[in-house]
């Protein structure tokens, strides 16, 4: 729980610092062209993206152009933990076989008794081989370094947290001898001024020595003894509606927000940076407000003010209620440089601060996701199936848990391994009632799945050589072999479960799966109007509503009607608006060169914004002068009409 907190508190400082550079930029760039208050407001963007961890998605924001650093610290975080899953474990080498035989349990029930057979995720080990497992399975020991850095963030954040709640609670208690100080009409003179209607009472007292507003609802200002003389009445004056500024602004109350934002993103240097330019803003914004709130010219008279009553300020106060009124040089020259702004620049600056809220405080539209242009796969799917990922296949409890979560998982039936030497082999029993050894047909509809569920299994366990699958009763076999699948794929079949992403398009691209018919197609003797293609894609991972198209480099592509039996020509592509009314499409050999010997069509699917999700190409060779075939691959098969 502690090292999740941590990492969303890493992503937001992340996040922050990243819209903190741009406010800093953007304020050295124009800031001094505009209202001072303009510079100020900017920070609230930074302290919202420090504090609030979550946001909305906009088409408008930064992280649309640039990849999100939320994207790019999940997926760092996700491939070591996955780096340190698939080299935690050992080898186990399980004597002879592993085997898990649940079928006729009933029959058995006797005999498994005087085995001492346990029964665990259907797979059966005995006492002796499950304690071999047990011991020989090691996982790292190690601490995870992100654990121990929570641990130091969470102490060091409650020490400074500790810190200011003692500098405030020790202020306060200096505020046990203030008094209520009769103004003689200042303060509502103040009021009037600023247009401010609120209760707000002044408070004088010797133990302390700047200007303090102290309270979020009863809001009181405290000002030093020394200003009570008559001497300092102008002083006063400016005091207090400087002090009356902050009020109307809730800077008491923006400035504790700061504070703790500043102890929740310690270990971020940008962000102290941030604080001290953010008490500049503050103050200078502040001063340039009591300028114009006098319609004649009083600069001279406030800036001796701020230096008749300036004095040192403890530091350790002034953090947490003060207004950091201790960068009194450069106030003093804002306020001899100030000039009061035209109209219109101020509703410039209020429409570029709405502009720059909605581009730095929303996200971007695929931060969700690894930004594949993905279907619908979440990561609590992937993740599901990457727990499994093992280096070795001798962990019979991992397979088999495995195996439960894959297609035909409940008709599931026991498990051998074969780990004696190489090649490691796995076999998995399903009982499937309905598929007869002699029905051919029957066989070839689940062989797809099959081969999925083989293919899933050659990428997230590294050693294993071949995949049977036997299915009962009729004890028919079907074998995948790795070698045999790796030459369909770019690169290692164990490497495309090494991150989310990789192991997201594998899922992606394994469950589209292609159906061709006739195996061979001839334009003068087919029955058929072309070589018929059709696709087929998991529902779980496709979004019905996504759009396909189909093109082909020579040739031409047609539909069919299925009641008008109307036959349209698309030429070179066709595309359907979703996969929910996609139809079967057919290619033609029709008008291409004589010596053109092979053709590709190629099928994407597109998401909503018509990005490519995923493509497909498919080999189409001319055997002789009349036949065309399809080039072998995993994903396509010869369907029957």
């Amino acid at each position: 729980m502690l090292d999740k907190i941590f990492l969303t508190v890493v992503k937001m400082s992340i996040t922050a610092s990243i819209v903190a550079i741009i406010v800093i930029l953007l304020r050295q760039l124009i800031g001094r062209k505009l209202p001072r208050t303009f510079s100020y407001a900017l920070w609230a963007i930074v302290l919202i993206r420090l504090l609030i961890p979550f946001s909305i998605q906009s088409d408008f924001s930064l992280f649309n152009i640039m990849k999100s650093p939320v994207n790019a610290i999940d997926s760092a975080i996700e491939n070591a933990k996955l780096l340190e899953r698939s080299t935690s474990q050992e080898v186990v080498p399980v004597e002879n076989k592993v085997r898990d035989n649940t079928g006729n349990i009933n029959n058995q029930q006797d005999r498994a008794d005087k085995k001492n057979i346990e029964n665990n995720d259907n797979v059966l080990i005995s006492n002796h081989e499950a304690k071999t497992l047990k011991d020989k399975v090691s996982f790292s020991g190690k601490t995870e370094p992100v654990f121990i850095m929570s641990c130091i963030w969470i102490s060091v954040f409650l020490i400074l947290l500790a810190f200011c709640i003692y500098a405030y609670l020790k202020i306060i208690g200096r505020f046990k001898t203030a008094v209520l100080f009769s103004d003689n009409g200042l303060l509502a003179e103040s009021l009037n001024k600023l247009k401010l209607k609120r209760k707000v009472n002044i408070y004088i007292t010797d133990g302390i020595d700047t200007p303090v507003v102290s309270g979020i609802a009863n809001v009181r200002i405290i000002i030093p003894a020394f200003l009570a003389d008559d001497c300092y009445k102008k002083e006063l004056q400016y005091v207090i509606t400087h002090e009356l500024v902050h009020i109307k602004r809730y800077d008491n109350i923006t400035k504790l927000l700061a504070v703790l934002s500043l102890c929740i993103h310690w270990f971020n240097p940008l962000i102290w940076l941030c604080f001290l330019i953010y008490q500049k803003d503050m103050e200078m914004s502040c001063d340039a407000r009591v300028l114009t709130a006098y319609e004649n010219d009083i600069r001279t008279e406030y800036a001796n003010s701020l230096l008749n009553i300036a004095v040192k300020q403890n530091s350790m106060y002034g953090l947490v209620l003060a207004f950091g009124e201790n960068n009194l040089k450069g106030r003093i020259k804002g306020i001899m440089k100030f000039k009061k702004n035209k109209v219109w620049l101020g509703i410039f600056a209020a429409l570029l601060l709405v502009v720059m809220a909605f581009i730095l405080l929303t996200n971007g539209q695929n931060d969700n996701f690894d930004n594949i242009n993905s279907a619908v796969i979440n990561y609590d799917t992937l993740d599901n199936l990457l727990e499994h990922r093992s280096r070795y296949i001798g962990d019979a409890s991992n397979v088999g848990n495995l195996l439960d979560k894959l297609p035909y998982g409940k008709v599931k039936e026991g498990i051998e391994l074969d780990t004696d030497s190489k090649p490691y082999g796995i076999t998995i029993n399903y009982r499937l009632e309905d598929i007869d050894a002699s029905n051919q047909d029957a066989i070839k509809n689940v062989e797809p799945t099959l081969l999925d569920n083989a293919l899933i299994l050659f990428s997230l366990i590294e050693n294993v050589d071949i995949v049977r699958f036997k299915i009962l009763p009729s004890d028919t076999v079907v074998q995948f072999e790795r070698t045999q699948l790796q030459q369909f794929f770019d690169k290692d079949l164990w490497e495309y479960s090494s991150t989310r992403k990789d192991f997201q398009e594998f899922l992606l691209d394994i469950y589209f799966e292609i159906f061709i018919f006739p195996e061979k197609y001839s334009l003068a003797i087919s029955a058929v109007p072309g070589m018929r293609i059709l696709i087929a894609l998991n529902a779980e991972y496709y979004d019905s509503a996504y759009s396909v198209k189909y093109s082909t480099e020579s040739g031409s592509l047609i539909t069919k009607n299925v009641t008008t039996r109307e036959i349209t020509d698309h030429g070179k592509s066709v595309s359907f608006t979703t996969l929910a009314s996609a139809e079967p499409v057919y290619w033609l050999p029709i008008e291409m060169d004589e010596t053109v010997r092979e053709n590709i069509v190629t099928i994407s699917v597109l998401n909503k914004k018509g990005d490519i999700i995923i493509s497909k190409r498919i080999k189409i060779e001319k055997e002789n002068d009349h036949f065309y075939t399809v080039k072998p691959s995993y994903d396509i098969s010869y369907d029957t009409m």
